[in-house]
């Protein structure tokens, strides 16, 4: 499936957004390493996700720990408190 056809399905079926994920099938063990190079790992594949966008409002939403949407449990803190204070 090509990107942009994939990111239209995405868009129709937002529910269901983790079986687009880039990181879908991999061993996700980066995605919660709390090195410099775990977290720039898990940033590159997060880099390339038709689905980044939902997969960081679901772990702002739900507290998630490690890396989700490209953002660091640190970075999302700080979103969260800019849309509260906005």
């Amino acid at each position: 499936m090509e990107q942009f056809e994939q990111e239209v399905v995405v868009k129709q079926s937002v529910k269901n957004w983790q079986q687009y994920a880039e990181c879908s099938g991999l061993d996700t063990t980066f995605f919660f390493d709390a090195t410099k190079k775990g977290e720039y790992d898990a940033k590159l594949v997060c880099g390339q996700c038709a689905v980044r966008q939902a997969c960081l409002e679901y772990a702002i939403e739900n507290l998630e720990y490690g890396v989700w949407g490209g953002t660091t449990e640190r970075e999302r803190g700080r979103m969260k408190r800019n849309r509260r204070i906005a």
